[in-house]
């Protein structure tokens, strides 16, 4: 088919404008076209490229439509075309947003939504809105979120846009969802229900099913929600090039199902099958949210270390993506599993974290947020620190005991030297007896010593863990007898006490000190002692 620049430019649009209800049936005639049409302009060529990718993301094909890109992407910079530049500007703020990348902020954004007002660009104006509420509501500013739906729905409303007039209609309950009020957005979903048929083909219906179904689970309505997902995710799995974003999810609700049923082994499969799977395809918002509740299960069944492992492996994810939710959700389990493994330290620290960002978000105008949540984790931190108070008003007991043990030894002991003195004035005879006796007690007093210096090293290690650790995370060089002797110093012992408690030589303590200023990188003109109080 030989169309001229003109033409094909008109023919592509009618695709960019054909209804999103059916993006599997727009895909596929858009392929027909592009294998029907003869050798175009390269710039011509670009432009329909890029309109692959813009269908491909459509059906949630994102490997397909990531390699399109990295290998098109010098050329889609360079397209002149102020429509399909813009365009192409708002894929890639799509992408950044979904994998975390950071590039793009809320004012590029706003700077979208402007450009396609001004050139009244209607459909790419419904777009640019749609992606701004969706960054609004995973930032966890729902009354922003909110506001911008509503502009999205007057919008579709005025020019009878169908497939945002049903993104909307269920992206109030998502909203509600979110904020952790499940009962209310099920009342939401189940107001709207008569918008959707179980015709999974198209993707907005998926989307509110899904969604329903996490209500009902959320509600502890198992049964409801899994009449939802068997049949969605069977449909899913049936379809030719299924459409791997809702299977993730599906996935993952399954599992959340099995968790709340106990029957936490099948559970753990399930999860652990939707974070490869979502990996494999670049999903890293249900990635996320995965391994999160993979580290929850881990928790529950009391394997800390595969809790605290899967955490790990979920916190650069966090960092990238700034999901509020997701921040809170990772400082929370850190503060449970610092605190089961009797770390209360961490656990309080964790804990003023989420304390922190909790406000943090609240601050967001989210001023209705639920008190009690408020309260309880309020209720939380009191009682961490009054077990940290417990846990070192023990070991200082423990402490005191031993001393008043010690002292009392060391009382009988002079006791016996003063009888030994008095003896010896007196008889002369018993002197080879006596001297015997008093070297004796004084290998005692030097073996009690020696057992002070390892109780109160031993003590000082216990009381001081958490000082320790972190040192040793801000400095993974440096070992761990040089962390303690870097508390040791940060405590304000003095190079032989410490030589003497840890039983080693002095130069010893030199050379761990000379280490430390090497490994940390501290200058010879920077006081060690000041600069490691910063990072204990």
């Amino acid at each position: 088919m030989k169309l001229d620049t003109a033409q094909l430019l008109k023919t592509i649009e009618t695709y960019w404008s054909s209804d999103l209800r059916k993006p599997d049936l727009v895909y596929h005639s858009f392929i027909e076209f592009k294998e029907s049409t003869s050798k175009v302009a390269k710039n011509i060529e670009c432009i329909i490229l890029l309109s692959q990718v813009m269908f491909l993301r459509q059906l949630n094909r994102h490997i397909e439509a990531d390699e399109i890109s990295k290998q098109r992407e010098a050329a889609f910079n360079k397209i002149k075309n102020p429509l399909f530049a813009h365009r192409w500007k708002r894929m890639k703020m799509v992408e950044s947003f979904q994998k975390g990348l950071g590039i793009y902020g809320i004012q590029d954004i706003e700077n979208l939504v402007e450009e396609s007002q001004m050139q009244e660009w209607i459909e790419e104006e419904l777009r640019a809105l749609f992606l701004l509420h969706l960054v609004h509501k995973i930032s966890g500013n729902y009354s922003e979120a909110l506001a911008t739906l509503q502009k999205v729905k007057l919008l579709a409303t005025a020019h009878n846009h169908q497939y945002y007039l049903l993104q909307c209609a269920w992206g109030v309950g998502h909203i509600y969802f979110l904020f952790g009020n499940p009962e209310q957005a099920l009342q939401e979903c189940l107001n709207t229900q008569k918008l959707f048929s179980k015709d999974y083909s198209q993707p907005q219906h998926v989307g509110f099913y899904i969604l329903l179904g996490d209500c009902y689970a959320a509600c502890n309505k198992l049964e409801d929600a899994l009449k939802i997902y068997k049949p969605l995710l069977k449909y899913i799995e049936s379809c030719a090039e299924p459409d791997k974003q809702a299977q993730i999810a599906v996935l993952s609700n399954m599992a959340y199902i099995l968790k709340e049923k106990k029957d936490f082994t099948p559970a753990i499969k399930l999860y652990t099958q939707a974070v490869a799977l979502a990996k494999s395809n670049h999903a890293a918002y249900l990635e996320l949210s995965a391994l999160i509740n993979l580290a929850r299960i881990y928790f529950q069944t009391k394997n800390l270390k595969k809790s605290a492992e899967t955490l790990k492996n979920a916190k650069p994810l966090s960092a990238n993506l700034k999901i509020t939710n997701y921040e809170l959700d990772i400082l929370l389990l850190e503060s449970l599993l610092a605190k089961a493994k009797k770390q209360y330290h961490a656990a309080l620290t964790k804990h003023e974290q989420y304390h922190a960002k909790f406000a943090e978000w609240k601050n967001l105008d989210n001023t209705n947020k639920l008190k009690e949540i408020e309260t309880k984790h309020a209720l939380e931190q009191q009682q961490l620190t009054e077990q940290l108070t417990k846990q070192e008003l023990k070991l200082m007991e423990q402490e005191m005991q031993q001393l008043h043990a010690n002292l009392a030894q060391k009382d009988k002991l002079i006791t016996q030297f003063s009888d030994c003195f008095e003896n010896l004035e007196k008889n002369n005879i018993q002197r080879k007896m006596i001297f015997s006796r008093l070297r004796a007690m004084v290998q005692t007093v030097k073996n009690d010593y020696r057992s002070e210096q390892t109780l109160y090293s031993s003590r000082f290690n216990e009381a001081h863990q958490q000082s320790v650790e972190n040192l040793i995370k801000n400095f993974s060089s440096i070992t761990q007898i040089e962390a303690g002797t870097a508390v040791m110093l940060a405590k304000g012992l003095s190079n032989k006490d410490i030589a003497s408690l840890t039983l080693t030589t002095l130069r010893n303590i030199e050379k761990h000190r000379l280490s430390l200023r090497k490994k940390m990188n501290i200058e010879r003109t920077t006081d060690l002692i000041s600069f490691i109080r910063k990072y204990i």
